[in-house]
């Protein structure tokens, strides 16, 4: 009994795991068109590589600010002298021969008698065998141009990395509504495939019967099924490719690419909202465009270069104060332990290298402005043929909406007909084909429409 129990609490684990599982394989995450690109934003590797860079650029900026800052450093030095130089000062005495007598002392006999000598005095060490010399320096940057126009070029490299970092975001924007509006034209195709093939079936069936029957030729369900297969065909291709984008809108997104996504906008309403007319079209403004932008910053780095390397030629100066003493001192020490001082350097030649640098500096500025006035002339032009094209999409999707519609109802008329006897099974082939046909082109001209319509804001600066 007791065996039974283990075994049947066994077996209800195991079914609780695999249903906790199959749970798991089959969430289905919903997104809108925002919502994914928001997910992407904070989630895809290409973005989390560009925030690296604003962080690095944050480091980099204090770093640059430090430098100007008060520094302190500290040193030891360890010492060892076998041999301890040693030395003495001579001390003087005077030696008197005068003879012990009760006779005054004149001064010849001093003068003759009176010597003065010198003998060794105590010994005196000019150093220690075992010693540490430690000190404590405070230095402060009084003047530098070359840090003064590094603080600049730090906060322009910071200003760079943001739009770096917006670039970045606009072109993920785009890729992710690219890949967003080509699984809801596949779904749309796959619907209306699905409802294709289940028609077409139908009126092979009932063909087949009324083959069966002698009321009407074999022939005619033959050419009715080998539509079918094709639909099947093109249904199994579209799934495929539905599988496919999925997985790759994981991918961008940021997401293990199994899974599956349910996509909440709808196509229609996606095209609604991305419809304008002529009358409301953007107002195309250069310095908003996010290339022009850092072109810009780039040329304000290469002027900061150049004014960096022009300040090479100015002095720099800074103050120190340093603290220096020693564990073991010697009989004699000299040790200054206090010291205050001011170091100034001042350039005076490199043999031209200086010179050749801001050269080069100067070129590289100048390169930087022809590349920025060469980009503004081509994004104005981007802009007119984003325009361009955005209007072309548009005209053509009315179009191939209206022939769509057009087809279809020509579809369900010569359907009813069929069944009727009134048409063969070939007119209803060619009748599918076109229907098919209109489908595929209205599918692709929507899509065109929407992806025209990305790259429009894109060039106006509205994505």
């Amino acid at each position: 009994m007791k065996a039974a129990r283990i075994a049947f609490l066994s077996f209800a684990i195991i079914l609780i795991y695999d249903i906790g599982l199959k749970a798991q394989g089959d969430s289905t995450q919903s997104f809108s068109l925002t919502e994914a690109q928001e997910y992407a934003i904070n989630n895809f590797y290409m973005t989390k590589n560009a925030e690296l860079d604003i962080e690095k650029a944050q480091k980099f900026m204090r770093e640059v600010t430090a430098i100007g800052l008060p520094q302190i450093s500290a040193g030891a030095d360890y010492t060892y002298i076998p041999e301890i130089p040693t030395g003495s000062f001579p001390a003087t005495i005077l030696e008197n021969d005068l003879p012990f007598t009760d006779d005054p002392v004149s001064g010849n006999n001093i003068h003759n008698n009176l010597r003065i000598g010198y003998e060794d005095g105590p010994k005196i060490r000019f150093g220690v065998e075992h010693n540490i010399t430690y000190n404590i320096m405070l230095t402060q940057l009084i003047f530098s141009g070359e840090y003064i126009v590094g603080l600049q070029a730090s906060k322009t490299y910071m200003q760079m990395s943001k739009e770096t970092y917006e670039k970045t975001t606009i072109e993920l924007k785009q890729l992710i509504a690219n890949t967003y509006y080509t699984i809801l034209i596949l779904l749309e195709n796959q619907q209306l495939l699905k409802e294709t093939t289940d028609n077409l079936n139908n009126i092979y069936e009932e063909t087949k019967k009324t083959a069966e029957q002698g009321l009407m030729e074999s022939i005619d369900a033959d050419q009715i099924l080998i539509n079918v297969k094709r639909t099947e065909n093109q249904l199994k291709y579209v799934e495929r490719q539905l599988e496919f984008m999925n997985r790759m809108l994981r991918y961008q997104m940021g997401m293990e690419v199994s899974g599956n996504l349910h996509l909440t906008d709808s196509l229609d309403d996606l095209i609604d909202n991305n419809i304008i007319d002529e009358a409301n079209m953007y107002i195309f403004d250069l310095e908003e465009h996010i290339d022009y932008k850092l072109l810009s910053t780039q040329e304000k780095l290469n002027l900061l270069n150049l004014k960096r390397e022009k300040s090479m030629y100015y002095p720099t100066l800074s103050g120190f104060y340093r603290y220096e003493d020693k564990l073991e001192k010697a009989d004699f020490d000299f040790t200054m332990r206090h010291m205050i001082g001011v170091t100034l350097s001042v350039p005076i030649w490199e043999s031209g290298a200086k010179n050749n640098r801001v050269g080069q500096a100067k070129i590289e500025l100048e390169k930087s402005q022809i590349m920025k006035d060469q980009e503004a002339e081509r994004l104005i032009m981007e802009a007119d043929q984003a325009k361009f094209d955005y209007m072309t999409a548009l005209e053509r999707f009315y179009n191939e909406r209206e022939n769509f519609e057009l087809s279809e109802r020509v579809l369900k008329n010569t359907t009813e007909k069929y069944k009727q006897g009134m048409v063969s099974s070939l007119d209803l082939t060619l009748t599918n084909n076109q229907y098919i046909e209109a489908q595929i082109t209205i599918s692709e001209t929507a899509l065109q429409l929407l992806n025209a319509k990305v790259v429009l804001d894109k060039a106006y600066s509205k994505l």
